[in-house]
């Protein structure tokens, strides 16, 4: 499933999703998106797969990120979690996946300095 959106969609702006452009551009500065039903959303949420309802009805989402720094300083990309029954706790959830953002941030620019590149990514400790 994942194959053919990827083949579908090879360049997917963040622009394109409700929950990846709420995060990167609303003025509530919530880091974080959470919907356990995202039909029941209505023109709340929307993405540029038209097909997704398919694939799964809930989502969250959370920016890879310094913990201490907001997604406007600086945001290397997007973790997102999807499901078909929803079912996310809210607290929960995005503490979790904020830990695991923190992990991949820190892997990421680990990763980048070893390629040779100059981004400099400390770990906050």
């Amino acid at each position: 499933m994942r194959r053919v959106t990827d083949e579908k969609y090879p360049v997917y702006h963040y622009s394109e999703n409700a929950a990846f452009r709420s995060i990167l551009e609303d003025d509530d500065y919530t880091d974080w998106f959470v919907e356990n039903d995202l039909k029941g959303a209505g023109k709340q949420y929307w993405n540029k797969n038209k097909d997704y309802p398919r694939f799964y009805n809930a989502c969250a989402v959370v920016p890879v990120k310094t913990y201490h720094r907001s997604v406007r300083e600086e945001c290397l990309g997007l973790l997102c979690v999807d499901n078909r029954f929803g079912g996310f706790d809210e607290d929960r959830c995005v503490h979790i996946l904020n830990g695991i953002a923190g992990d991949l941030y820190y892997a990421m620019g680990t990763t980048a300095g070893l390629n040779g590149k100059t981004q400099e990514v400390k770990a906050d400790v």
